[in-house]
C-alpha cells in the first residue's frame, strides 16, 4: 500500500468508528479531543488493521498517538520506514 492509501484507510476506519465525516479528518486531527478516540480505541483500531492487512504494528506507538498523523506514522513505520513527513 502507498502512504496515500494507508492514510485513506486509516481516516475511513476512524470515521466509521467515531461516526465523524471522513472529510473532517486529516493528519492534524487530534485523536481524543476531536475524534473522541482514546489510546485503547487506537490500539483496537490498529489490531483491526493488522487483521485486514496481515501486518503487525506497534501497539505502544498507537497508544501514544495524539493525532491522526501520529497513528498513520506508526503504520507507515511498520510498512517500510516512511512517515507523514517523508511520504
Amino acid at each position: 500500500m502507498t502512504p496515500e492509501e494507508i492514510t485513506t484507510v486509516v481516516i475511513e476506519a476512524l470515521a466509521r468508528h467515531s461516526g465523524i465525516d471522513p472529510a473532517s479528518i486529516d493528519p492534524a486531527t487530534t485523536m481524543l479531543e476531536e475524534i473522541g478516540l482514546d489510546s485503547l480505541d487506537a490500539s483496537e483500531l490498529l489490531v483491526r488493521l493488522e487483521q485486514h492487512t496481515g501486518r503487525t504494528f506497534d501497539l505502544t506507538g498507537a497508544a501514544e498517538a495524539s493525532t491522526v498523523g501520529d497513528l498513520i506514522d506508526v503504520i507507515l513505520a511498520e510498512a517500510g520506514g516512511l512517515s507523514m513527513e517523508t511520504a
